[in-house]
């Protein structure tokens, strides 16, 4: 199996924005649990965004930290609410969170929708309109992904692999990710819509098989992997077997496609360059640095 190393970085501003995030989280009434701030902590939450985007400035990380601290908070609590409950939040993210009033008297919980309302409005406006476009229809991709895994667990119904691959996707917020990538590449014209779908892809069947044992315990059939094993039968050495074939195949398509843009018009070495860094640093905040997907694994990433 050929071997890619991939680049990783953190932001040098990561250390000193861990404890003023931690202080926005309590004092905000995002989190009101000791035991829920510790395991964010356990999880390595607030490093997050410092591995994905290495080279922004201290202001933009701190408000991108914010974000992707809200959207774990949130993913956690549709796993956490009831079907109707988690739909009503969906919405009124979608629509308008001053909507909100009869939805939950937790405070908290309003204070999660509130904030991710107001960091989705502040992160539109760091980019053109072009780009904000974009941002909004990611967004709004996202939360289209969220309501069709709460509408799957509400019926019960496992998707088929086709659909769960595509939608993955957008409810991963790996898109979220990598069009925040974009918000300076005003001249990036060449097309990169396949090269994300392949980092997309890596990311999440990476995930997929790091959680897979968690995700068999808690009975939730939204992995790739375990899906893959109801709807043929085959076993975890299949499984595992299927995995690295098709991380193997991944990678050498993203290489392939990356060395073939180089001649394109637009293109640019800074952005890729980026784009490795966020795939390396997602992947190594994963196996190294965080206890959120289960089992760590040592060494640099490598495929």
């Amino acid at each position: 199996m050929k071997k890619y190393i991939l680049p990783v970085s953190i932001n040098t501003a990561t250390p000193l924005l861990e404890e003023k995030t931690y202080s926005w989280l309590w004092e905000s009434g995002l989190v009101s649990s000791e035991s829920r701030l510790k395991r964010m902590q356990d999880q390595k939450i607030m490093w997050f965004a410092g591995y994905l985007f290495p080279e922004i400035d201290p202001v933009k990380l701190e408000l991108i930290t914010r974000f992707f601290c809200c959207l774990f908070l949130f993913d956690d609590l549709l796993d956490e609410v009831a079907p109707k409950e988690a739909m009503y939040l969906l919405d009124a993210l979608a629509v308008d969170t001053s909507e909100l009033s009869e939805c939950t008297s937790l405070s908290s919980t309003k204070v999660l929708i509130d904030q991710l309302g107001n960091l989705i409005l502040s992160i539109s406006l760091s980019g053109s309109e072009h780009w904000q476009a974009g941002f909004y229809a990611s967004w709004r991709d996202y939360l289209k992904a969220q309501q069709w895994e709460v509408d799957n667990r509400k019926l019960g119904q496992a998707p088929s692999l086709p659909e769960y691959k595509e939608m993955r996707l957008f409810s991963s917020g790996v898109y979220l990710a990598l069009h925040l990538l974009k918000v300076d590449g005003s001249n990036l014209d060449c097309s990169i819509s396949w090269i994300e779908q392949k980092v997309g892809r890596i990311i999440c069947l990476s995930n997929d098989l790091r959680s897979m044992e968690k995700e068999r315990k808690d009975q939730d059939f939204h992995n790739e992997l375990l899906l893959l094993q109801v709807q043929t039968g085959c076993s975890d050495s299949m499984i595992y077997g299927y995995a690295n074939t098709q991380l193997e195949g991944l990678f050498d398509q993203l290489f392939k496609l990356l060395d073939m843009i180089k001649k394109k018009e637009g293109y640019s070495e800074t952005w890729v360059n980026e784009l490795l860094l966020l795939l390396g640093g997602c992947m190594y905040w994963s196996d190294q640095d965080t206890a959120r997907y289960g089992k760590s694994v040592n060494g640099i990433s490598k495929f």
